[in-house]
Formats: structure tokens, C-alpha cells, sequence
């Protein structure tokens, strides 16, 4: 955590130090990216709490002998964490409140929001499986446990990387970290052992890739960011209902 926000703070201070005022004015795209961004959010939160309240409580996953198999490992992880839905969904808020920074106050002040945001997606993420009747941790024996340590590492070691394109061009902070965090997304199929990871990392990598090359200014990229996590958080919540909640 420590760690994290050393290099968030020095996010920060790169990104202001090398901010650039933006000319750009337009104002349909933002609200294109808006009418995209908060409706996704407000579905998923939808979705998490008619499941809460209308599923049957899931069970306590049962003690698995050792050594687990891969399915096994990878069905504990979603019975535990929701198929990871609820830290999507948390992340894509994060991303939201970012854009609506970026929009009232200045690039750099929506990074440091991005950052502050980026360090309570795992407490809230926690929270929200426990709020939709999920642990929220997992078996001990589990050895996936460590592969969501390492992609947790990589993606900070990833954060110099981004700071030092952020110092070159603040418009790409949004992109790069979109591109980032689709990457880490890809380790997750192996996590949950749903290909539906494989698909959101492909697309935050794509969408990333547009956003710079059309310099989209960093509200709008942060919505866009936003409403594609919220958008297949709701996918996700959906099909762990009709897959594991058995």
C-alpha cells in the first residue's frame, strides 16, 4: 500500500509539473462519453443489489483436500470474490470520479483522484462481495492466491511506465493506464477461469490505443475507461449468478 502511493504521489507531481493547458472543447464527445460511462455504473450497482437480495445465499465453499485442481482453484476464486465482478465494478467508479475531476478541475488533480481511487478498489471490492453474501477471501490452499499477489506487483511496477509517458504527454496518462490495467485483466481468466477476461483486457487494450492516437482529452477517456469496466461488470455478475450460485 506504502508502496503504491509513494509512486502515485510521484505520478502526481510528474503530471503536473508537465501538464499542458487543453484547447480542446467538445463538449458532445463528453457527453457521449457521460451517457456511456454512468448509465454502465448505475446498471452494475443495479444488478449487484437485485442479486443480493433476490439470490439464495451461497454456501460456504467446502474445504477442498490438497492438492486442488485447476477447476477447483479457479471455482473457489469466484464463489469467494464474485468472479471478481464487485472489484471491477469499484474500479470503474474510481475511473468515473477521475473523469468528473478532470472535467471540473485540471489533468493532473484527476490523476492524483485516479491514484487515491486505485488504492481502495480491493477494500471496496471486499466489501461489496460480502455485501452480495460472498467471503470475499479465499481457500488458504488455494494456489491462485498467489498468481492475484503477482499480477497486483506487476501492475505496480507498471506505474513508473506510465508516469514517465505522462511526463512526454499528459493527454496519454488515461490511455496508458487503460492499457495497463487491460493487461492485468488478461491474467484474470486464468484467476476465474472465464474468457470473458480475455475479451474486457482486448478491448481496455484497443480502446486505449484509439483514445491516444484521436487525443481524446482525459474526461472523456476516463469516462470511456469507466462504462467498459462497468459494462462487463454487469456481464460478469450476471453470468456468476447463472454459473456458480448453486
Amino acid at each position: 500500500m506504502s508502496s503504491l502511493g509513494a509512486v502515485s504521489l510521484l505520478v502526481w507531481y510528474g503530471a503536473a509539473r508537465f501538464e499542458r493547458e487543453l484547447t480542446i472543447n467538445i463538449p458532445s464527445l463528453a457527453a457521449l462519453s457521460l451517457a456511456f460511462a454512468i448509465p454502465g455504473v448505475v446498471l452494475a450497482l443495479a444488478v449487484g443489489v437485485l442479486m443480493s437480495n433476490s439470490r439464495p445465499q451461497v454456501p460456504p465453499t467446502k474445504k477442498l483436500s490438497l492438492p486442488m485442481t485447476a477447476e477447483e482453484a479457479q471455482r473457489d476464486m469466484r464463489l469467494s470474490y464474485f468472479s471478481g465482478a464487485p472489484g471491477m465494478l469499484a474500479s470503474a467508479v474510481a475511473w468515473l470520479v477521475a473523469g468528473f475531476v478532470a472535467l471540473g478541475s485540471s489533468p493532473s488533480s484527476a490523476v492524483l483522484a485516479l491514484f487515491a481511487g486505485g488504492m481502495l478498489i480491493h477494500p471496496v471490492g471486499v466489501l461489496l462481495c460480502k455485501a452480495m453474501g460472498r467471503s470475499g477471501k479465499h481457500s488458504r490452499s488455494n494456489p491462485l492466491g498467489a498468481l492475484a499477489i503477482e499480477n497486483t506487483g506487476w501492475l505496480i511496477l507498471c506505474l513508473p511506465i506510465v508516469y514517465a509517458v505522462a511526463q512526454y504527454n499528459i493527454l496519454l496518462f488515461f490511455p496508458a493506464m487503460m492499457f495497463v490495467i487491460g493487461g492485468r485483466y488478461l491474467t484474470f481468466q486464468t484467476l476465474f477461469g472465464m474468457r470473458t477476461y480475455w475479451v474486457c483486457g482486448a478491448t481496455l487494450a484497443f480502446v486505449s490505443y484509439v483514445m491516444a492516437v484521436s487525443k481524446s482529452p482525459p474526461h472523456v477517456a476516463a469516462f470511456v475507461g469507466s462504462g467498459i469496466e462497468a459494462a462487463f461488470a454487469a456481464t460478469i455478475l450476471f453470468r456468476a449468478r447463472r454459473t456458480d450460485a448453486v
